[in-house]
């Protein structure tokens, strides 16, 4: 995609942003900025603070966690379920726009926020998973506070 395509998709994004409304109790930079840039496909780091505890991991789209659910339910269940689980995703695919149409009608789902590597963490210990990261669903009404980036954990 060119510099010029990217600066357009960025002006048309803003333009329905700023057509959306948001409730009182939502951030509406959380949501009108970096959650429509995130559903458009650009993923961002992000640390969130809810109800007192910390989740840091990489914000996606809603259909990207979809999908990476549908993989790891996949795996874990094995082929004998692969049939039922697409359906159960695809059924759920249909309740979020594509970017597409996202360009296209202004529509953006925002009722969750979706991470992928996230993990918690708890001052002085070691992050929960240890190792690696999890998918990771939330409210983001009830978000208090976020930050851009992502937390590491070192021995040292």
């Amino acid at each position: 995609m060119s510099n010029d395509q990217k600066r357009d998709d960025v002006e048309d994004a803003v333009e329905v942003m700023n057509t959306q409304e948001i409730p009182d109790d939502v951030d509406w930079f959380l949501m009108q900025g970096l959650l429509n840039l995130v559903e458009l496909g650009n993923n961002i780091g992000i640390t969130l603070s809810v109800k007192g505890v910390i989740i840091s991991g990489i914000c996606i789209s809603a259909l990207e966690y979809l999908d990476e659910i549908s993989s790891g339910m996949n795996a874990t269940l094995g082929p004998d379920y692969a049939e039922i689980v697409d359906a159960i995703i695809a059924g759920s695919k249909e309740n979020y726009p594509s970017p597409e149409d996202i360009m296209a009608k202004g529509h953006i789902s925002r009722g969750y926020i979706h991470l992928k590597d996230a993990c918690y963490f708890t001052p002085g210990k070691k992050p929960m998973p240890s190792t690696g990261g999890m998918l990771w669903r939330g409210k983001v009404a009830a978000v208090d506070g976020f930050s851009l980036g992502t937390f590491s954990y070192s021995e040292s």
